[in-house]
């Protein structure tokens, strides 16, 4: 009898969806902020996927001896290429002070993508719990090749793009309004990159 780890149980949770099993996997998205340019503009990070022929944020599925922010570092490490990075802090609470467990991070939102084609960690249908985090980059420039593509975009390029998912848009959309408005965002992003 063959005993799957807890965490390969947690990665694939079978649940019944309009009458549909559905395998769900954990994955790591990451939103790479950097200001480090001649006009002193916010520009992101996107890779060109090789299978969906499409920009997007770097990403990939938690493999099982990491949790989600490990996921989203080593994802963003080995898509891009860049050094220097470093996971954002998201608003919320902190655990009390003394509590006896070490704390993992947490990201900035989580999303569910209920219809994922097969990949190459499963060949069949599947869904993500992606945990989308944002980081920060002291240098656009790659310390070492990426395994795809990389490009900087602005706000205004990353909204004129065709070639982009919808929810890459809308997030880009909102978190580049928040750092053009200087709120505590561009504080958080200036202060660790």
């Amino acid at each position: 009898m063959r005993i799957r780890s807890q965490t390969a149980a947690a990665r694939e949770r079978v649940v019944t969806e309009e009458g549909c099993s559905v395998i769900k996997h954990a994955t790591a998205s990451v939103l790479i902020l950097c200001r480090r340019w001649a006009d002193a503009r916010w520009r992101m990070a996107l890779i060109r996927h090789p299978r969906l022929d499409l920009w997007m944020v770097p990403g990939g599925h938690v493999e099982e001896n990491e949790n989600t922010a490990e996921a989203a570092v080593r994802e963003a490490r080995e898509e891009t290429g860049l050094s220097g990075l470093r996971l954002l802090p998201a608003p919320g609470p902190r655990l009390p002070e003394g509590f006896p467990l070490r704390s993992v991070p947490q990201p900035w939102w989580i999303t569910e993508l209920t219809r994922c084609p097969p990949d190459n960690h499963l060949d069949q249908p599947h869904g993500h719990i992606d945990h989308i985090w944002l980081m920060g980059c002291q240098e656009p420039a790659p310390a070492a090749p990426g395994e795809h593509p990389l490009e900087w975009f602005t706000a205004e390029q990353i909204a004129a793009l065709q070639e982009i998912p919808p929810d890459t848009q809308v997030l880009a959309a909102m978190v580049f309004a928040e750092l053009d408005e200087h709120t505590g965002l561009a504080g958080i992003v200036t202060a660790t990159a």
